[in-house]
């Protein structure tokens, strides 16, 4: 038996993983109530639910523009990098500094 810190939906839960079907039946469960064994890759898992603290909507209200501030911000430099890889792919480079730097020696002679 092992008990775990209050974790979120996203969070890595030590002995219990991240984002698995144990992990979603624990946000399922009633507070008190013992699930049914659930399987996961690696474990079968029992799990009791002893507490739950819900999010408060005024919080994430308050932060929800910067979060999509950033968001937006991250696909935007994802874009402008696609944007340059392509153009790196698709670009046709010829070297004339040889052609110039001869041409200046040639007029400063």
């Amino acid at each position: 038996m092992q008990k775990t810190a209050t974790f979120s939906r996203v969070t890595q839960v030590p002995g219990l993983g991240q984002l698995n079907e144990a992990v979603g039946a624990a946000f399922g469960l009633p507070v008190g109530a013992v699930s049914q064994p659930i399987k996961t890759r690696g474990a079968v898992f029992v799990i009791r639910s002893d507490k739950r603290i819900n999010s408060d909507r005024t919080v994430w209200q308050a932060q929800k523009k910067a979060q999509r501030e950033a968001l937006l911000d991250r696909l935007r430099q994802q874009r402008v990098q696609e944007f340059i890889a392509s153009l790196r792919e698709s670009a046709r480079i010829v070297d004339n500094r040889k052609k110039i730097e001869q041409a200046g020696r040639q007029a400063t002679s």
